[in-house]
């Protein structure tokens, strides 16, 4: 086995370009497959595109038209603004351009991972990058076949982190607010940064801000329907944390709400409750588990604060990983295509699998758990129903502790390269 590894390490050296291109082009069918095989069918000449693309620009032009926000739909201004001038375009127009770009972010996160986690001299970075995207797949999937939103975020994400990280603030700060532009998330993990006294970062994405959630909308709308959208939008997002919210916003969510009201509750959808605990109960127990996820995460980066640790380039990213399992765990609007953003713990996961440093049984585990649950979401639970995103919630909770324990078994020494 020892003399075949080592043969397979001299092909993948001396072929390492062609295999490059074999990845990449390998990668990209794989993504455009997801797209079209995996669409759902949505009204008559818009077929050929998947029904959240549809359902989100024509909620966008609602809001663009009567400068108000449904329930529910809580995209921030920038991103509406951008819908409606791709549905300018006309809808086959505007979808081959979101299609190209959907394609075109992942394959940018597949390029940007391994250079963002230090393995760009690895010989077997993109074996582990494919190994990142198989551990993440479940989410993936679910926003190619949904046509979302969540992996051009994250490419921006990723895109402006790697400037960062090569000290091109600028663009870093552009990029960054860009991915803020799309999804708010990333505004919650500007405190990180002002914490690791990257305040020149801090004030480049501010000022993009700026202009992305006031000059832009002024310049299209006028002051006072910008500022009314901007108001409604605001409004819908503090409705999203009412208690109710759920009750009059029927979707497939996969937050903690939505699951012990399913199964806890008889105010659920689907009659799946085991118990029948009042839906005020069920918002106070997710109130306190979400305060308990809070607290742990807490106690872990007061920890990690005060331990000694060797500089490491790929801390940034490893945090804006770990940030994005409390985020989306908190929301409670949260769906399974929210969850690309779990790609960045993904891929530490894959490297650490493929890190001879650490004990085989650790590694091993980790292969166990993440095998586990793949066979869950894809093989035993039932397809795209509450049962399963049960699942990939458990998932989640999962992914954030082996996240934890790889931290915890000297992350700082162990990956560095």
């Amino acid at each position: 086995m020892k003399k075949l590894l080592e043969k397979l390490q001299q092909i993948h050296t001396q072929y390492y370009k062609i295999l490059n291109v074999i990845y990449f082009s390998g990668m990209g069918w794989i993504l455009v497959k997801c797209i079209f095989d995996g669409r759902r069918l949505y009204r008559g000449e818009q077929f050929a595109f998947g029904a959240d693309y549809a359902l989100n620009h024509e909620l966008s032009l609602w809001a663009f038209e009567t400068l108000s926000y449904k329930a529910g739909f809580v995209y921030p201004v920038p991103s509406v603004l951008f819908r409606v001038w791709l549905a300018d375009l006309g809808f086959h127009v505007g979808g081959a351009i979101w299609v190209s770009l959907m394609v075109l972010s992942l394959l940018a996160c597949f390029w940007l991972l391994p250079r963002l986690l230090n393995l760009s001299t690895h010989p077997y970075r993109y074996p582990i990058t494919c190994f990142g995207f198989l551990i993440a797949s479940y989410f993936i999937q679910s926003d190619l076949h949904l046509m979302n939103s969540n992996s051009i975020y994250l490419a921006l994400l990723l895109a402006g982190l790697y400037f960062l990280k090569n000290e091109k603030v600028g663009w870093g700060g552009l990029l960054y607010a860009a991915s803020i532009a799309v999804k708010f998330y990333s505004v919650l993990f500007l405190p990180y940064f002002l914490i690791r006294r990257k305040f020149s970062f801090v004030v480049v994405v501010s000022l993009w801000l700026v202009f992305f959630y006031i000059v832009t909308p002024i310049w299209v709308m006028g002051f006072d329907k910008a500022f009314q959208l901007t108001e409604c939008w605001v409004l819908t997002i503090f409705d999203s944390f009412e208690p109710d919210f759920l009750l009059r916003v029927r979707a497939g969510w996969m937050s903690i709400n939505a699951a012990l009201l399913e199964f806890l509750s008889a105010a659920g959808r689907f009659d799946l409750n085991v118990m029948d605990i009042s839906k005020d109960a069920i918002f106070k127990i997710a109130s306190a588990t979400k305060a308990l996820w809070l607290v742990l995460f807490s106690l872990y980066f007061f920890w990690d604060s005060r331990r000694p640790k060797e500089k490491d380039s790929s801390q940034d990213v490893f945090y804006v990983g770990l940030f994005s399992l409390i985020v989306v765990f908190l929301s409670s609007t949260a769906q399974p295509h929210h969850g690309v953003v779990f790609l960045i713990p993904a891929t530490f996961l894959a490297k650490a699998i493929f890190d001879s440093s650490f004990k085989s049984t650790y590694r091993w585990g980790i292969s166990l758990i993440l095998a586990f649950f793949y066979v869950l979401l894809y093989h035993l639970l039932p397809e795209d129903g509450p049962v399963e995103r049960l699942g990939a919630l458990f998932y989640i909770v999962f992914l954030a502790f082996l996240s934890f324990s790889l931290s915890c078994k000297t992350f700082k020494k162990n990956l560095s390269t």
